[in-house]
């Protein structure tokens, strides 16, 4: 079984030494040259098909990763650093790199950038995927959730099959999920719903493990403002709508990622081989080919001055105090480095009655969807703006959840070790730029809450603009990715002549060949993307092993 997407295709080597049992640097190392299933990409997807493949015992399976091991690599085991390891936030203050982690282009990371937008100013920006054991787990901003109910019941419609519904679904996560207590021990009661999650699954995922002080003012926004900004105890069940506690794949204070579980539960197995560096630079196939229809959620970090010490910012300032950080993260894996970016996060909707919908359908994959997303930090994020060498922020992001915006993923030449040219076409469409407006508006609601009033001093820049014509240029000018990139190799149903795999995955016109990541979904989730894809490669692994 090869996972094997247009991205795969273009691959580009680098070079390690071997820690793991049976990680292969060179061919010669291989057990042998047949194997039952062939795995291209050792990533999210990747690696829970390997492992779960490989428990029977009775599968001889290679994996074939382009990129390096994740074992040794500090910045993919501190939480806090992970964006350290891709181009994607580029304006992180140096002292939160180190020998693993360069700040521009990395040997974690493929370097995409996307081709210039037409509707963001003619603007070109990284575009980060992961090169590495674990692919983009390894490397990512760890929020981990799987959307809402309403987009597996969707893509059941699509596809035809009800084995991708929500209650068809939710058996995998069982699978999936080990839930365990936040790095710094805290009562969790009322930040989660237990009955919603699993124990017994084999990736650890966590609540926040370090309180900032803006917790509580996040908490009485949501009661203040409820009609607009209501609390959500858990997403995991289903429901996105609201706003609540961030869960992420973090495990005793470090990055959970595919290769950090799956693949290590696995690597030491006789009927396991694992070879990096590896190339794969063409598939022969008269099958479907994609590219198309490619779909993302775009980001926006809004920044505002804010009164006393209490963000983050100089810990990306002083080096004393990061160093003291990462010296508490190495002797007990706590404190601030063991924590994601934000302690919350929301999904919300446009109201029923805003005007764009008397010209265009709700793109939702349902009532109970969200159109955007706001991600609270404590400190400036912004991969378009450097962080001031002065002052303390509250940084405000938010993301276009159900974007109408289409774009392509194409081959630059026939060279397999150019990069490709990624054009996600972002807010081509009036519903985007609309949504991206009123986001905007949204969040200068909530950062008018009376919670906020002693602490926020204003708005950075840009972010002060009122008029449409104002916040639409502001949107234009500081948009980027939040690398979520779906819908390049579609489900589409068995028989239907659009999309590139059929609901079990295989590549529609080809023998043998199946894909097995984020781009079959035909429509990008209400989730930072991990999640759902971690819940169709436990699908694809029991279809595959035929039950």
């Amino acid at each position: 079984m090869a996972s094997l997407t247009l991205v795969h295709l273009l691959l580009a080597a680098s070079i390690l030494t071997p820690t793991l049992g049976r990680l292969c640097t060179s061919p010669s190392q291989l057990r042998g040259n047949t194997y039952d299933y062939i795995i291209v990409g050792a990533g999210t997807a990747g690696n829970v098909i390997a492992a779960r493949l490989a428990e029977s015992g009775h599968n001889d399976i290679l994996v074939l990763e382009a990129g390096v091991s994740h074992e040794g690599v500090l910045a993919s085991e501190v939480p806090f650093l992970g964006p350290t390891l891709t181009p994607s936030m580029p304006n992180l203050p140096s002292i939160c790199y180190d020998a693993y982690a360069s700040g521009s282009d990395t040997p974690y990371d493929w370097n995409y950038t996307v081709v210039p937008q037409t509707h963001l100013n003619g603007r070109t920006f990284p575009f980060g995927r992961g090169r590495i054991l674990g692919g983009s787990s390894s490397v990512n901003y760890l929020a981990h959730q799987y959307g809402s109910s309403e987009d597996y019941d969707r893509l059941a419609r699509i596809t035809g099959d009800s084995g991708w519904a929500w209650k068809n679904m939710r058996r995998y996560i069982d699978r999936h999920e080990k839930f365990v207590p936040p790095a710094d021990g805290h009562d969790t009661t009322g930040q989660y719903t237990p009955s919603l999650h699993s124990t017994r699954g084999i990736l650890p995922k966590s609540l926040p493990g370090f309180s900032h002080a803006i917790d509580s003012r996040v908490i009485a926004t949501t009661q203040e403002l409820s009609a607009e900004f209501p609390f959500n105890p858990d997403m995991g069940g289903g429901n996105v709508l609201g706003l609540g506690w961030t869960q992420s794949s973090i495990g005793g204070g470090t990055r959970s990622s595919s290769a950090t579980t799956y693949l290590n539960s696995v690597i030491n197995r006789r009927n396991v081989d694992v070879l990096v560096n590896a190339q794969v630079t063409k598939l022969v196939h008269t099958g479907k080919i994609g590219g198309k229809n490619m779909s993302d959620h775009v980001l926006l970090s809004n920044n505002w001055r804010v009164r006393g010490t209490e963000s983050l910012d100089n810990l990306l300032r002083d080096p004393v105090v990061f160093g003291a950080a990462l010296d508490q993260w190495q002797a007990s894996k706590t404190g601030p480095l063991a924590n994601g970016l934000p302690n919350h996060l929301g999904f919300f909707r446009l109201p029923d009655n805003s005007p764009i919908f008397t010209t265009t359908p709700d793109p939702a994959s349902g009532p109970k969807a969200s159109h955007w997303e706001i991600l609270v930090s404590n400190f400036w994020v912004n991969p378009s703006l450097p962080q001031p060498d002065t002052g303390n922020y509250l940084t405000l992001s938010v993301a276009l959840i159900s974007p109408t915006s289409r774009g392509t993923l194409k081959l630059a030449s026939n060279d397999p070790f150019q990069a490709p040219l990624i054009d996600p076409n972002f807010l081509a469409t009036d519903f985007d730029r609309y949504t991206m407006r009123e986001s905007v508006r949204a969040i200068k609601r909530f950062a008018g809450a009376n919670a906020w009033s002693d602490y926020i001093v204003g708005p950075v820049g840009d972010l002060a603009a009122e008029t449409d014509e104002g916040i639409d240029a502001y949107v234009r000018s500081f948009s980027t990715t939040v690398s979520h990139p779906v819908g390049t190799a579609s489900m589409s149903p068995r028989n239907a002549a659009w999309g590139v795999v059929d609901p079990e995955l295989r590549l529609k016109g080809a023998e043998g060949v199946r894909i097995v990541d984020a781009s079959v979904w035909p429509f990008v989730p209400n989730a930072h993307t991990q999640g759902p894809v971690y819940l169709v490669a436990e699908r694809a692994a029991s279809i595959i092993r035929g039950y």
